[in-house]
């Protein structure tokens, strides 16, 4: 409710009609979502461990992952695989631990999805793993990056809709919808895509 009353706040004080009604999305979206990004438990989006997976093999330029049958897995790094479930920063010490590149092995990364679907986060993947930053980074990196691409994709859409601006900016904006932006799902990109259509 304290959401949807800030939304509308700042509809009604900084939206000139319809004209800047995109950048207000972006501006919502990425403030919002940033909560999503860095106070949602870790792994506790929809499938958020093969995401991550995928994502992280993705971040390694493999297009086509191939399942390894003799090792029973996807190759992936070891900090992915041991993300602990549902718990938060205060509730575990995996955050303060370096980047484990250490190979593993992984039982599922979402084969059938698209690697495109990935880019975002494994770019935020790449850039954490660069900077060589604590392993929860590669999961608030891969977030933020899906993030931005799904905040940028709707403001785009909302700037180009000769109409329906407002209830695609209501529908962009709703906190689920922000929450599959903020997390490694690769239905951020699909849902951002929707407004297209």
């Amino acid at each position: 409710m304290v959401f949807l009353a800030i939304i509308g706040f700042i509809v009604i004080n900084y939206a000139d009609k319809d004209k800047d009604l995109y950048k207000i999305a972006f501006i919502v979206i990425v403030l919002f979502g940033l909560l999503f990004v860095f106070l949602s438990p870790f792994n506790a989006a929809t499938d958020e461990p093969e995401h991550l997976v995928r994502a992280e093999i993705t971040s390694q330029n493999i297009v086509f992952p191939k399942y390894d049958e003799e090792n029973g897995g996807f190759l992936t790094i070891e900090s992915v695989t041991t993300v602990p479930r549902n718990l938060n920063v205060f509730e575990t010490d995996w955050d303060t631990q370096k980047i484990n590149l250490t190979p593993t092995y992984y039982d599922s990364a979402f084969l059938q999805n698209p690697f495109y679907g990935y880019i975002a986060p494994a770019i935020g993947l790449t850039l954490a793993k660069l900077l060589d930053l604590n392993q929860v980074w590669l999961l608030w990196m891969g977030r933020f990056f899906n993030l931005l691409l799904y905040g940028s994709i709707c403001a785009i859409a909302i700037k180009k809709s000769p109409v329906m601006k407002m209830p695609m900016f209501v529908v962009a904006c709703l906190p689920l919808a922000v929450e599959l932006g903020a997390s490694l799902n690769m239905d951020a990109l699909t849902l951002s895509l929707s407004f297209f259509v």
